[in-house]
């Protein structure tokens, strides 16, 4: 499938996997393919800032989510542990990079989470609805969109964005350049 990929969504995808190792992750999630694609002009990016997304808003919100989560925080306040006054305290005294996951010193290779293969299938399928030949950064995005499911949704419906009308934005924007 990767061969029907353009070279733009090609690049996405290599990028996506560097974010992933930038950030000490050892996966590739939907969320890495939303970051790679928001921080590349042109394609489902211009679709993604005309919306009112950008870079630094989906890699704060990785950030953000990647430390802790709403049930580990839950689970401290039982015992009387405020979790964000315990980040917000991290960060004052050690610096805004000092709660990313160290890399181990040998790079590991970034594994493919199963929701980013089925998302990879979705754009081919939409694609090829679309009449396509090939796959771009276009069909990437309405992949995560049509699965809706993933870290990469949670971002967009978190930022007010109607995934609705951002499949339509991309839609139309494909059918404007062919």
């Amino acid at each position: 499938m990767f061969e029907r990929f353009s070279r733009a969504a090609r690049e996405v995808v290599v990028q996506a996997r560097q974010e992933a190792q930038a950030l000490g992750h050892r996966h590739l999630g939907t969320e890495h393919l939303l970051l790679a694609m928001v921080s590349r002009p042109g394609g489902a990016h211009d679709a993604l800032v005309a919306a009112g997304l950008s870079r630094e808003r989906v890699a704060a919100v990785i950030a953000d989510t990647t430390v802790l989560g709403a049930a580990d925080a839950d689970a401290l306040k039982t015992v009387g542990i405020d979790l964000d006054a315990v980040l917000s305290r991290i960060t004052e005294t050690f610096g805004p990079d000092a709660l990313r996951r160290a890399v181990p010193g040998r790079r590991r290779r970034v594994g493919v989470t199963p929701r980013v293969k089925k998302v990879l299938a979705l754009a081919l399928r939409e694609a090829v609805h679309l009449g396509s030949n090939t796959i771009g950064t276009e069909h990437v995005l309405l992949g995560i969109l049509r699965d809706g499911n993933g870290r990469a949704s949670r971002i967009i419906t978190g930022a007010g964005i109607d995934p609705a009308s951002l499949r339509r934005a991309v839609v139309d924007g494909l059918s404007k350049a062919a």
